[in-house]
């Protein structure tokens, strides 16, 4: 799922076979964000910094400091920073290989003019993939993005290009 918002805003949502407290340490633990979305920094707490520097080829050397301005554990992360912001948000729904799954809900607002929309979209769901590969025992192999979510990427691609028709 995911859908636009005003220009520059985006949300997309993913569902895990796992309960919310495992989603969670991989959005919060710098070791784990390391797995499947770029080398991180995490203070957990209101306040604290979260710096993120991304490892994939598509935004490598790219970075994003801001601050956790809303934390609710294992329910909510929003960080912000002066031209970006990100809002991870964890629902528990019933079921699921430990008793539970999860839904996560990530929305962002971007700088303008880095890539389009639809692509920003298409390589955040690659991401969360990658988180789902992460669950399950499999971290990113940087040097492989590419081969290993290239083509995942390019079909969410097309996916967002007809749905954005």
């Amino acid at each position: 799922m995911d859908r636009g918002l005003p220009h520059g805003e985006f949300t997309v949502a993913r569902e895990y076979d796992l309960p919310p407290a495992v989603v969670w340490d991989a959005l919060t633990d710098p070791a784990l964000l390391e797995g499947w979305l770029g080398a991180g920094i995490s203070d957990a707490e209101v306040g604290g910094t979260f710096v993120l520097d991304w490892l994939d080829p598509h935004h490598h050397g790219a970075a994003v400091a801001g601050e956790i301005v809303l934390l609710e554990p294992r329910s909510q992360l929003l960080v912000r920073a002066m031209e970006y912001s990100m809002a991870m948000l964890i629902d528990e729904l019933p079921h699921g290989a430990r008793g539970s799954s999860t839904r996560l809900t990530l929305s962002a607002r971007l700088p303008a003019g880095r890539h389009s929309e639809r692509e920003e979209i298409a390589h955040w769901r690659a991401h969360l993939e990658a988180l789902e590969d992460l669950l399950r025992g499999h971290p990113v192999v940087w040097e492989r993005w590419d081969a290993d979510y290239g083509e995942a990427t390019r079909a969410f691609l097309a996916e967002t290009r007809t749905t954005a028709r």
